[in-house]
């Protein structure tokens, strides 16, 4: 098909009933009903589309409840595929229109596309579960806080000193992070420096907290304890010998912010390393869609390009090729495998991330105000028709 014949199937309206439909919150503790309708929900509109549909279920622990990852394909388990990818759960006070009902409308209407006009190629569309926390480590951890006074029954900080030292202790931790110490010990070296500073009931609740996790890199730990549905179906996966193409991973989409400033840069990204298309770089535009490419697929993300720059689409994108290892990579910018991606990647099958940055852009991003109202919805049809547009080509080829 060409271009313009493909593109006009997209259709901004599904787009944002699929969003519309499962916001909400939806966490493994708080929501867990929400999460298993999200679940039903993809499971009956893949079977709608005429895919084949398997559901992946899978406990954590002693935690009584069975979690689901939702998969859609049109090609048999033997067959190479390309995987589709995006998160389902939510943080436990967030509808998470955003994160991640954005990216699960992207992959349904993509999904829709390729079934109805019967687009030849071998698909995969993965719905995973988990990604957020592990339910247990969360639990612990509420329990952790309230003993020692830091949270109230509503999870909220029972004082503004409380907060701080949260911000203060995340924004240390992160950068020592990079180390490839044991999570244990960058812990224990975060609460170190800030002995002094810290209230003592602070002290001794990170004193305990810390040895909720296992002692392990933090690198080591994605998979264990959060994007944990996509670490069961890549070990699954390999365990039965499926032959993954590459991985498309989606998560966080719509936040578009077109003021100066509203855009972060991590500082250990130079700016130099992207490729930009209408991307406004110095004054921080936040209207951009952010694409991390393996340096294997860099033809596919050639592709990609080719299409978001036409005409027809013209969306705007900072792009990456990575030619680091995922150690390398980890070291470089911890935020840079903050998905699902990461899993693929560790498994040495290439990956191309999108996302729209999230917390580098989105002042809701984690919060009770990431609701659909925010979200721009011609950025994630744009970003939508140039991935639909970029399958149907490799196909083709």
């Amino acid at each position: 098909m060409k271009e313009d014949e493909i593109i006009n199937e997209v259709k901004i309206d599904n787009l944002y009933r699929h969003v519309r439909n499962l916001e909400g919150v939806r966490h493994p503790i708080d929501a867990l009903e929400n999460l298993n309708l999200a679940a039903d929900y993809f499971n009956q509109k893949l079977k709608e589309f005429g895919l084949i549909v398997r559901e992946q279920d899978f406990k954590i622990g002693d935690f009584p409840p069975t979690f689901r990852n939702i998969e859609g394909s049109n090609c048999k388990e033997t067959e190479p595929s390309i995987i589709l990818v995006s998160h389902y759960d939510t943080v436990w006070n967030s509808p998470g229109a955003n994160d991640n009902a954005s990216s699960n409308a992207l992959m349904l209407e993509i999904a829709r596309v390729l079934a109805s006009e019967n687009i030849k190629g071998n698909f995969r569309f993965l719905f995973s579960t988990l990604e957020e926390w592990h339910p247990l480590i969360e639990l612990k951890y509420r329990e952790l806080a309230q003993k020692h006074g830091i949270i109230d029954d509503e999870l909220n900080f029972t004082s503004y000193a409380y907060k701080q030292f949260y911000e203060k202790f995340s924004t240390i931790f992160n950068k020592y992070q990079a180390s490839g110490k044991s999570f244990v010990k960058i812990m224990s070296k975060t609460l170190k420096k800030l002995r002094g500073e810290l209230p003592e009931p602070a002290i001794k609740f990170m004193s305990e907290y810390q040895y909720l996790y296992p002692n392990k890199s933090a690198l080591d730990l994605f998979g264990e304890t959060n994007l944990i549905g996509s670490h069961k179906w890549v070990e699954e996966a390999l365990s039965l010998g499926k032959k993954i193409k590459m991985a498309l991973c989606f998560d966080e989409l719509g936040t578009v912010i077109k003021k100066s400033h509203s855009q972060q840069i991590p500082s250990s990204l130079s700016k130099d390393i992207f490729e930009l298309y209408n991307v406004d770089i110095e004054n921080e535009l936040g209207d951009f869609i952010f694409i991390l490419a393996s340096a294997e697929v860099k033809n596919v993300g050639d592709k990609l390009r080719g299409f978001c720059k036409s005409d027809l689409i013209n969306l705007s994108h900072a792009y990456f090729s990575n030619i680091f290892s995922v150690n390398e990579l980890f070291q470089f910018s911890r935020g840079l495998l903050g998905s699902d991606h990461t899993n693929f990647l560790k498994a040495g099958i290439p990956a191309i991330f999108f996302t729209d940055t999230d917390g580098e852009r989105n002042p809701y991003h984690h919060t009770p105000a990431d609701t659909i109202d925010k979200i721009d919805f011609e950025q994630v049809s744009k970003l939508c028709k140039a991935v639909l547009s970029t399958l149907v080509s490799l196909e083709e080829n």
